[in-house]
Protein backbone atom coordinates (compact mmCIF):
# COMPACT_ATOMS: atom_id res chain seq x y z
CA UNK A 1 0.00 0.00 0.00
CA UNK A 2 1.30 3.45 -0.93
CA UNK A 3 1.98 5.68 2.11
CA UNK A 4 -0.86 8.86 2.46
CA UNK A 5 0.02 12.17 4.04
CA UNK A 6 -2.31 14.00 5.89
CA UNK A 7 -1.72 17.34 7.51
CA UNK A 8 -3.67 18.01 9.97
CA UNK A 9 -4.81 21.50 11.70
CA UNK A 10 -6.94 23.27 14.09
CA UNK A 11 -8.09 27.02 13.23
CA UNK A 12 -6.95 29.88 15.15
CA UNK A 13 -9.76 32.26 16.83
CA UNK A 14 -9.26 34.31 13.24
CA UNK A 15 -10.50 31.23 11.25
CA UNK A 16 -7.14 30.99 9.97
CA UNK A 17 -3.84 28.85 10.65
CA UNK A 18 -1.24 29.78 13.06
CA UNK A 19 2.37 30.30 12.20
CA UNK A 20 3.40 26.52 13.52
CA UNK A 21 0.70 25.04 11.08
CA UNK A 22 1.68 26.73 8.35
CA UNK A 23 5.57 25.42 9.67
CA UNK A 24 4.28 22.01 9.51
CA UNK A 25 2.07 22.25 5.96
CA UNK A 26 5.87 23.06 4.80
CA UNK A 27 6.94 19.25 6.72
CA UNK A 28 3.81 17.88 5.07
CA UNK A 29 4.66 19.48 2.00
CA UNK A 30 8.42 18.26 1.94
CA UNK A 31 7.68 14.64 2.84
CA UNK A 32 5.08 14.24 0.11
CA UNK A 33 7.64 15.69 -2.04
CA UNK A 34 9.99 12.74 -1.67
CA UNK A 35 8.08 10.10 -1.13
CA UNK A 36 5.93 10.75 -3.86
CA UNK A 37 2.86 9.78 -1.70
CA UNK A 38 -0.95 11.06 -1.66
CA UNK A 39 -1.71 14.48 -0.29
CA UNK A 40 -4.60 15.52 2.08
CA UNK A 41 -5.37 17.93 4.20
CA UNK A 42 -7.80 18.13 7.17
CA UNK A 43 -8.75 20.91 9.34
CA UNK A 44 -10.96 21.09 11.98
CA UNK A 45 -12.51 24.27 14.00
CA UNK A 46 -15.89 26.72 14.27
CA UNK A 47 -15.41 27.86 11.01
CA UNK A 48 -12.63 26.53 9.05
CA UNK A 49 -14.02 28.21 5.17
CA UNK A 50 -11.15 31.10 5.49
CA UNK A 51 -8.16 28.38 6.69
CA UNK A 52 -9.19 25.81 3.95
CA UNK A 53 -9.05 28.83 1.14
CA UNK A 54 -5.69 29.88 3.29
CA UNK A 55 -3.96 27.33 2.26
CA UNK A 56 -6.37 25.85 -1.16
CA UNK A 57 -3.36 25.87 -3.11
CA UNK A 58 -0.81 24.12 -1.18
CA UNK A 59 -1.57 20.57 -3.64
CA UNK A 60 -3.44 18.41 -1.30
CA UNK A 61 -5.88 16.28 -3.49
CA UNK A 62 -8.44 15.72 -0.86
CA UNK A 63 -9.76 18.37 1.72
CA UNK A 64 -11.56 17.23 4.77
CA UNK A 65 -13.24 19.47 7.38
CA UNK A 66 -15.14 19.08 10.54
CA UNK A 67 -16.74 22.80 12.06
CA UNK A 68 -19.30 23.62 14.13
CA UNK A 69 -19.55 25.75 17.18
CA UNK A 70 -18.35 22.78 19.42
CA UNK A 71 -14.64 22.76 17.91
CA UNK A 72 -14.37 26.29 18.72
CA UNK A 73 -12.42 25.96 21.93
CA UNK A 74 -9.94 23.14 22.60
CA UNK A 75 -12.11 20.28 24.54
CA UNK A 76 -10.46 16.88 24.58
CA UNK A 77 -13.97 14.80 23.63
CA UNK A 78 -14.62 16.82 21.10
CA UNK A 79 -10.96 17.67 19.16
CA UNK A 80 -10.86 13.88 19.62
CA UNK A 81 -13.53 12.80 17.73
CA UNK A 82 -12.68 15.29 14.71
CA UNK A 83 -8.99 14.08 14.14
CA UNK A 84 -10.37 10.95 14.92
CA UNK A 85 -12.87 11.24 12.03
CA UNK A 86 -10.47 13.01 10.09
CA UNK A 87 -8.23 10.14 10.01
CA UNK A 88 -10.56 7.62 9.75
CA UNK A 89 -12.47 9.12 6.58
CA UNK A 90 -8.53 10.50 4.90
CA UNK A 91 -6.73 6.73 5.10
CA UNK A 92 -4.09 8.12 5.75
CA UNK A 93 -1.14 6.50 7.03
CA UNK A 94 1.57 9.52 8.24
CA UNK A 95 -0.32 12.25 10.19
CA UNK A 96 1.58 15.31 10.29
CA UNK A 97 0.39 18.44 12.39
CA UNK A 98 2.03 21.41 14.55
CA UNK A 99 3.19 20.63 18.15
CA UNK A 100 0.36 22.92 19.37
CA UNK A 101 -0.41 22.73 22.76
CA UNK A 102 -4.37 21.90 21.64
CA UNK A 103 -2.26 19.40 19.47
CA UNK A 104 -0.47 18.10 21.80
CA UNK A 105 -3.24 17.00 24.02
CA UNK A 106 -5.23 15.18 21.54
CA UNK A 107 -3.06 13.89 18.66
CA UNK A 108 -1.85 10.49 21.18
CA UNK A 109 -5.36 9.44 22.58
CA UNK A 110 -6.28 9.65 18.63
CA UNK A 111 -3.30 7.22 17.95
CA UNK A 112 -4.19 5.03 20.55
CA UNK A 113 -7.60 4.91 19.19
CA UNK A 114 -6.47 4.47 15.75
CA UNK A 115 -3.59 1.79 17.23
CA UNK A 116 -0.92 4.12 15.57
CA UNK A 117 1.76 5.35 16.70
CA UNK A 118 2.83 8.97 17.59
CA UNK A 119 6.58 10.66 17.53
CA UNK A 120 6.37 14.54 19.05
CA UNK A 121 8.64 16.87 19.47
CA UNK A 122 10.05 16.06 15.98
CA UNK A 123 12.92 18.83 14.28
CA UNK A 124 12.91 17.10 11.36
CA UNK A 125 11.03 14.40 8.78
CA UNK A 126 12.53 13.25 5.96
CA UNK A 127 13.08 10.05 4.00
CA UNK A 128 16.28 7.99 4.22
CA UNK A 129 16.62 4.77 2.17
CA UNK A 130 13.13 4.56 1.20
CA UNK A 131 11.53 4.97 4.56
CA UNK A 132 10.62 8.24 6.29
CA UNK A 133 12.91 8.97 9.40
CA UNK A 134 11.93 11.11 12.31
CA UNK A 135 14.86 13.79 13.84
CA UNK A 136 14.23 14.98 17.09
CA UNK A 137 16.38 16.23 20.06
CA UNK A 138 16.72 14.17 23.45
CA UNK A 139 18.77 14.47 26.98
CA UNK A 140 18.54 18.24 27.35
CA UNK A 141 19.29 18.77 23.34
CA UNK A 142 22.73 17.64 24.06
CA UNK A 143 21.56 14.11 21.36
CA UNK A 144 19.82 13.46 18.49
CA UNK A 145 17.91 10.57 17.70
CA UNK A 146 16.96 9.19 14.36
CA UNK A 147 13.49 7.25 14.30
CA UNK A 148 11.88 5.16 11.67
CA UNK A 149 8.71 3.15 11.95
CA UNK A 150 6.90 0.31 9.82
CA UNK A 151 4.18 0.53 12.11
CA UNK A 152 0.99 2.51 10.17
CA UNK A 153 -0.59 5.44 11.10
CA UNK A 154 2.19 7.24 12.32
CA UNK A 155 1.50 10.41 13.88
CA UNK A 156 4.46 13.12 13.82
CA UNK A 157 3.87 16.10 15.20
CA UNK A 158 6.40 18.81 14.39
CA UNK A 159 7.78 21.58 16.80
CA UNK A 160 7.40 24.85 15.93
CA UNK A 161 11.09 26.74 14.27
CA UNK A 162 12.14 23.74 12.46
CA UNK A 163 10.84 24.90 9.35
CA UNK A 164 9.61 27.65 7.13
CA UNK A 165 5.81 28.79 7.16
CA UNK A 166 4.45 27.73 4.14
CA UNK A 167 3.17 30.72 1.87
CA UNK A 168 1.12 30.60 -0.90
CA UNK A 169 -2.00 32.03 -2.61
CA UNK A 170 -5.18 31.40 -1.56
CA UNK A 171 -7.29 29.59 -3.63
CA UNK A 172 -11.08 28.10 -3.44
CA UNK A 173 -11.46 24.22 -3.37
CA UNK A 174 -14.05 21.55 -3.16
CA UNK A 175 -13.90 20.38 0.66
CA UNK A 176 -15.58 17.35 2.12
CA UNK A 177 -17.20 18.16 5.34
CA UNK A 178 -17.54 15.28 7.48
Amino acid sequence: MADKVLYIAHVGSDGLLNKPSLEALSCAKNLVGAMNAEFAVGIFGEDTSKAIEQIGSCGAGQFLTISGAEYKDAKYASDAFAVEAICSKSQASIVIAAGTSRNCRVLPGVAYRVEGSIETHASEVATEGGSVTVKRWIYRQRMESVVSRVHRPWFIVVDSGNYSAWTGASAAVSVEQI
